[in-house]
């Protein structure tokens, strides 16, 4: 009987909030709302383009499914920046390629809903969604560099090659540092990638080599090394950390710490991260072991316990040594206890003389 009354109670409430929203009001405890009566109610007025407050919009836009895509797609050119970009980030999940045919007239619409869209398509990272992009390279305008650089990231994370001589000439006109962004993810090589045509491998290497030049020049930056660590094969890689990996190279931090960012591939993520703990500059080798997200070989890590010189790094304890680093990441990965680095030097000395100790048996 009681289970009866709850339901009769529950079932008063959606009742009552099914009525609001289709008198374009908010119902009181929204938020607890997920009932599908509820969702497809919005769902249906905000398709028939009936008036509906922010907050059942942004409902809709947080517990949407895919069979509300077309309503979510309505949101795209909702008045407030907040419920479009919602929505944005609603169907991004759920792209395929019948949206992808919805989408399509959209790109050719208004300048905002055009933004909004290529951001939907960057949040994808559908290959689907190239010759959509193809046949726009000419959103690449200098003169709306919003806009621009939307294309930039949507062609980018899209994977469109075929946009590649629309981004080298945007970029020659602007020096936008967005363009090497997406150049390096237009040409992204995974460590076991096959060769490419010789006319892609052409574009490639000559990417290649403006984004190394800005890579390891004076104004570097995680972006520009990020996108020439993207770009490099298996044997440039290997190439280029004998010539570098333990030599005090200029741009060694922000190449490391590019390496290290947990959007990068992980693959090569390992292998430019074991290579760095071999570099002479303590700061370098501390950013390996503090912000790797992979394990790192236990022998490599014992082997910096004897390395005294100080990592002056901002992720750092004050006066920390490599040591202490190394004795912290050997704690974390084979006891997984050790979840800080004791700010004392003492106790430091202390593990430090006890992961020695360990690592000799």
């Amino acid at each position: 009987m009681l289970l009866a009354l709850l339901l009769s109670l529950q079932g008063d409430e959606i009742a009552e909030a099914l009525e609001k929203i289709r008198a374009g009001e908010t119902p009181k405890n929204l938020a607890s709302l997920r009932n599908p009566r509820i969702l497809n109610a919005i769902s249906e007025e905000i398709r028939a383009r009936r008036p509906c407050t922010e907050e059942v919009a942004l409902h809709l836009c947080a517990h949407g499914e895919r069979a509300h895509a077309e309503a979510l797609l309505e949101l795209l050119g909702h008045r407030t920046v907040k419920v479009a970009y919602a929505a944005v980030f609603a169907l991004a999940p759920l792209s395929d390629e019948k949206l992808l045919a919805l989408l399509e007239p959209k790109l050719d619409g208004a300048r905002e809903i055009q933004l909004r869209t290529l951001t939907l398509l960057a949040e994808s990272r559908m290959a689907a969604a190239a010759p959509l992009l193809e046949k726009r390279v000419a959103l690449l305008d200098p003169a709306d560099s919003d806009r621009a650089r939307a294309f930039l990231r949507a062609a980018g994370d899209c994977r469109v090659r075929k946009a590649h001589d629309a981004v080298m000439a945007y970029y020659e006109k602007t020096d936008d540092e967005q363009a090497i962004r997406a150049l390096g993810r237009l040409w992204e090589t995974k460590l076991d990638a096959p060769p490419l045509e010789r006319s892609e491998e052409i574009l490639r290497l000559s990417s290649l080599v403006v984004i190394r030049r800005l890579a390891l020049g004076g104004a570097t930056k995680p972006l520009y090394c990020e996108a020439m660590l993207r770009v490099l094969t298996s044997q440039e890689l290997d190439k280029f950390l004998r010539d570098f990996a333990g030599e005090s190279f200029f741009a060694r931090r922000v190449m490391a710490t590019a390496a290290m960012s947990r959007s990068f591939d992980r693959g090569k993520g390992t292998r430019l991260g074991e290579a760095f703990l071999a570099n002479p500059d303590a700061g370098v080798v501390a950013l390996v072991l503090i912000r790797s997200s992979w394990d790192l070989p236990q022998e490599k890590l014992a082997s910096l316990l004897v390395r005294e010189d100080e990592a002056k790094i901002e992720d750092a304890p004050a006066h920390a040594r490599v040591c202490d680093l190394a004795v912290w990441r050997l704690a974390l990965q084979v006891d997984r206890k050790e979840n800080e680095i004791p700010p004392e030097l003492e106790k430091r000395e202390a593990l430090v003389r006890d992961w020695q100790a360990r690592m000799k048996k």
